[in-house]
């Protein structure tokens, strides 16, 4: 078996459906076999593929466990050489899953490769990621990257070649399982974002190498499991991000974030006060963004739950 493609879906049924179709159709000569892991979806994201791709192994749960979890039921169950992870809003192009186990089985030292992401209309997305840092909650990302552009790489950049990089965005990621096997799989205190990262973080400490292939390209519809929950989502990347600092970093830095964090949500939150107010509340975009704020600063508020955690309020669940 070449490849294990692994998919965890979240009530994406069309984008599946796409993303399924794109891996027959771009398979070449590849042995693969298709795993699907479904969230408790409420759309008919599991009567689909029961019923057109009786070839993919449907784990259907009964509940959101999240997408690190849900990875790491298919990772036991996989038999590939490769484990490819595939997101259920991306679409593979030809060639690109035969060109990067070819990478992987010319560059042993790999641990795992991502390619370069586009959205629908060709444009690309950010396919790279730096470990997070202080350096930059405390200053714009964007002008990291315009200034220090071989440090903070980003989609600016015309790369013609093979790139190493500290992490790289998981939407479409082929990972090796003896990597897997000496750092572990993903750490299910994640539940939705930043579990990729801290991945190629624990491999990368472990000496392995980390890839962004710009040759290779996928076809990427960013966050539409959460395109309706946009405060919520906010909350969970925020707690992800400060589950990395306080796994990865000392307490000082941990500490030193959660702190600069609130004081940017709350000068955020007052500014789009302002707004509302100087624009008698007409503007769609100061109203979203004062409730997503909102939100945040109440859950620092009430100090930062866990998921687990349900007396805060439903709004705290994803």
């Amino acid at each position: 078996m070449d490849l294990s493609v692994i998919i965890v879906n979240f009530n994406t049924a069309s984008f599946l459906r796409e993303c399924l179709n794109s891996i027959e159709e771009t398979k070449d000569d590849i042995h693969l076999e298709i795993l699907v892991v479904d969230n408790n979806s409420m759309d008919e994201s599991v009567e689909m593929v029961k019923k057109d791709f009786p070839q993919v192994r449907l784990i259907a749960n009964s509940e959101n466990i999240g997408f690190a979890q849900g990875v790491n039921q298919a990772l036991n169950l996989a038999k590939g050489r490769y484990f490819l992870l595939l997101n259920p809003d991306a679409k593979v192009l030809l060639g690109v899953m035969k060109g990067l186990i070819d990478f992987m089985d010319r560059n042993k030292d790999v641990a795992l490769s991502g390619v370069q992401l586009l959205n629908p209309n060709g444009t690309k997305q950010n396919s790279i990621a730096n470990f997070p840092t202080l350096t930059q909650e405390l200053f714009n990302k964007s002008f990291l990257k315009i200034l220090f552009p071989q440090k903070y790489p980003s989609k600016y950049r015309e790369f013609k070649s093979p790139i190493e990089v500290e992490s790289v965005i998981g939407a479409c990621m082929i990972v090796r399982p003896e990597a897997v096997k000496q750092v572990g799989e993903l750490d299910p205190k994640y539940f939705l974002f930043l579990e990729e990262t801290d991945w190629c973080f624990q491999m990368k400490k472990k000496g392995w190498k980390i890839y962004h292939l710009p040759q290779f390209k996928a076809y990427h519809r960013q966050g539409q499991s959460l395109i309706d929950l946009k405060s919520k989502g906010r909350i969970e990347y925020c707690r992800s991000y400060y589950r990395f600092f306080k796994k990865n970093y000392d307490r000082a830095s941990y500490f030193l974030l959660r702190a600069v964090v609130f004081i940017k949500t709350l000068i955020n939150l007052s500014l789009n006060l302002l707004a509302l107010i100087f624009t008698l509340g007409l503007k769609k975009e100061y109203k979203e963004k004062f409730w997503i704020y909102s939100h945040l600063l109440l859950w620092h508020l009430v100090g930062c739950p866990g998921r687990e955690v349900q007396k805060y309020g439903s709004f705290f669940k994803i």
